[in-house]
């Protein structure tokens, strides 16, 4: 009886340490999600510049927090209290993330800053720490406990590439040395292309990763394949379907797939850094139907070819385009079927590659 009195309390004591440990594991699990979302998107802001002056990055990361979260994350309230947790300006630092060192170093200038650091707090100078349910009734027992959690997300900005693309682009000349020829069997005029006079255009400037995603805009101009003044746009003679007829094989080409697209359309391929005819080509892409064309997103392997167009969907959404492994170049030229050389026109066409952010710690 006299150990039973003795080990009672202390059971029960061991047990409420054990029950609001959990719980206080539980709440702080879900304020740290809360935490790195709005880090995340807060890093996205950085370079922006928001409402009232504030960089847009501020308030990113509290509509992040608060808005996105608070719905459907208990930690985001206060124990039995219906309001939210905010987010204090003090809580949110701009700052530059070193990734040799690993150390973030406050900066508010946003054109220097490359990361944010969010701290949430449930303490009591907040006036919000974590109601203990167990634990008060004991002897000397705490009715709160505070808990405060950090993260930082790094942002690494996107690039913005204009380049000029001639209508006597080919995109089967890329990657291939000075001398090499094309679409020239069989070629009816006997005018067969070459590098580099016909080569297509490489992005310059431009660090491709894969999974990377791109966008082309700004996207102008008009071309056609006879002498004329006609023009088309980007998305080429949707009359006129054609693929590389007068290649070796009919279609794949030092390398890179056939492609079925309309004439005079704007295509694109990606490479890697060895020559690309080493290897055999890959799958043939078909784009010779409007719904074909009308992607939300295309995700192309390395040497295939794939249509670009206009970059934008019908219905006006800007298509994105996902980088394969293995990608160092891209190179965007014209669709033809044969001698690009004489071809008329050509393209302005800005390539972007959108930025990412990351949870650094």
């Amino acid at each position: 009886m006299v150990y039973l009195i003795v080990m009672i309390p202390l059971l029960f004591g061991l047990g409420g340490i054990a029950l609001d440990g959990l719980m206080l594991r539980s709440v702080k699990t879900d304020l740290q999600s809360a935490t790195d979302a709005a880090a995340l998107y807060g890093a996205s802001g950085i370079r922006n510049i928001g409402v009232n002056g504030l960089s847009a990055s501020y308030a990113q990361a509290r509509q992040g927090f608060n808005d996105e979260f608070a719905a459907r994350n208990a930690a985001l309230k206060p124990n039995q209290q219906d309001q939210k947790m905010t987010l204090a300006t003090s809580d949110i630092i701009l700052g530059v993330w070193d990734n040799t060192n690993r150390t973030f170093t406050s900066n508010s200038n946003a054109t220097v800053a490359n990361a944010i650091r969010v701290t949430a707090r449930r303490t009591a100078a907040t006036g919000n720490s974590v109601k203990l349910f167990v634990l008060p009734v004991m002897p000397s027992g705490s009715s709160f406990s505070d808990l405060t959690v950090t993260s930082i997300a790094r942002l690494i900005p996107g690039q913005e590439v204009p380049m000029s693309i001639p209508a006597t682009s080919n995109p089967w000349l890329a990657g291939m040395p000075n001398g090499t020829v094309a679409n020239n069997n069989g070629n009816p005029h006997n005018n067969p292309d070459y590098a580099p006079r016909a080569c297509p255009i490489q992005i310059p400037n431009i660090t491709l990763t894969a999974g990377n995603v791109l966008t082309f805009d700004g996207i102008n101009g008009g071309a056609n394949n006879f002498p004329t003044d006609v023009r088309f746009n980007a998305d080429g003679n949707t009359g006129w379907l054609v693929n590389n007829k007068y290649s070796q094989l009919r279609g794949p080409e030092h390398g890179k797939s056939d492609i079925k697209s309309p004439i005079n359309s704007l295509i694109g391929v990606f490479l890697g850094p060895a020559d690309p005819s080493l290897t055999n080509a890959p799958a043939t892409l078909d784009f010779s139907t409007s719904s074909a064309r009308d992607f939300a997103q295309l995700e192309p392997q390395l040497k295939q070819t794939f249509f670009i167009g206009d970059g934008l969907r019908d219905n006006g959404v800007t298509q994105t385009f996902k980088v394969p492994s293995g990608t160092t170049r891209l190179f965007i030229g014209t669709m033809d079927e044969y001698e690009w050389n004489n071809n008329q026109g050509g393209f302005g066409i800005t390539t972007h590659v959108t930025g990412k952010v990351m949870l650094v710690k």
